[in-house]
């Protein structure tokens, strides 16, 4: 479901390194990122737009927090540390390549079927799984694979597929060493710094198609539930702030997911496809309080489901901020009507 299809950078040398990065994720039907030691996506090829932020945060988060080494996996899907629904769940491992001048952390985000609880709470939802440590990529950690598949509230199929998942970290991982040592490559710590400066500046050239000014738009769920929001386009920036929504009773997302959300409307108003990564998201300020609908707290004492709030919630938020862009020139209905990112 990714707007980047056609994405093509004018400039010779950030499309070249993007055609690279590129095809390292096109193998797969998962949800994958590849992005540099501090969390900075490079790439991140996303099933839908709720992806698009939480992914390298998890990536980001089980480096942080396990101190991941070079061959070292992961396993991730608690959706307050970069996770979003609980059969969702993040594969994760660092690769040192260019004779340890350049780290990368790569994922990969496997889809179960999903358990929808009556109740609407989370735990009821599936088995949680904070960033957990697997040790060698090549040779998992048997015992937690075992009890991870043996929860009641395991998705189905879950080991095999987990190793599945791992083969493929294991054999991008040994791709992008390969890649990394040959004579001319741009997979330099240099190289990758330019291309995310180029991605930023093509976002400003891109949001310059936008009406400058700030919107301001609302919608009340059935529920009673109301977000309200701010759209605010500047020269080089766009800001959604979400200040005045309530707080969640049925629907919630976090503060990641709703950050996809924002990007992936952004990609629509501009009505040019936008690449994802940490270039063109710098030019993207989302604001909100914690706890509300748009920024689900992992504090509350029993916090609501965010199966139901990926799905609807995700999308009303994006089709919101696509008619904020609406109010501020009648052109971009159209694009309010286009299907989603």
């Amino acid at each position: 479901m990714s707007a980047t299809n056609s994405w093509k950078h004018p400039r010779y040398r950030a499309e070249a390194i993007r055609l690279t990065l590129d095809r390292f994720l096109a193998r797969g039907d998962e949800a994958a990122t590849i992005a540099l030691a501090d969390g900075r996506p490079l790439l991140v090829r996303a099933r839908d737009h709720v992806d698009l932020a939480t992914l390298p945060h998890a990536a980001l988060l089980c480096s942080r927090y396990l101190r991941l080494k070079d061959g070292e996996a992961a396993v991730v899907n608690e959706p307050f540390a970069g996770g979003t629904r609980l059969s969702d769940v993040t594969f994760v491992t660092s690769v040192s390549a260019g004779r340890g001048e350049l780290d990368l952390l790569l994922a990969v985000r496997v889809r179960f079927d999903a358990r929808f609880a009556l109740d609407e709470k989370l735990g009821s939802e599936g088995v949680r799984i904070p960033p957990t440590p697997l040790g060698s990529i090549a040779a998992p950690n048997e015992g937690v694979l075992r009890a991870i598949d043996s929860h009641p509230l395991a998705p189905g199929g879950f080991d095999g597929t987990a190793r599945r998942a791992l083969a493929r970290l294991e054999a991008l991982g040994a791709r992008l060493r390969a890649a990394s040592r040959e004579r001319r490559t741009e997979l330099t710590a240099d190289g990758l710094e330019f291309y995310l400066r180029e991605s930023r500046e093509l976002f400003r050239d891109r949001v310059a198609r936008l009406p400058l000014g700030r919107a301001l738009v609302s919608r009340t769920f059935a529920s009673g539930e109301t977000i309200k929001l701010s759209v605010d386009v500047r020269d080089d920036k766009v800001g959604f702030d979400f200040a005045g929504s309530d707080v969640s009773r049925h629907l919630q997302l976090t503060d990641r997911a709703t950050f996809g959300a924002c990007f992936a409307a952004v990609c629509r108003a501009a009505q040019v496809p936008i690449e994802p990564n940490a270039g063109a998201f710098d030019q993207v300020e989302v604001r909100s309080v914690p706890g509300t609908m748009v920024n689900a707290s992992a504090s509350a004492r029993e916090p609501v489901g965010l199966g139901r709030g990926m799905v609807e919630l995700s999308s009303a938020v994006e089709e919101l901020a696509v008619g904020a862009f609406a109010k501020n020139r009648a052109a971009l209905q159209s694009a309010a009507r286009a299907p989603g990112f």
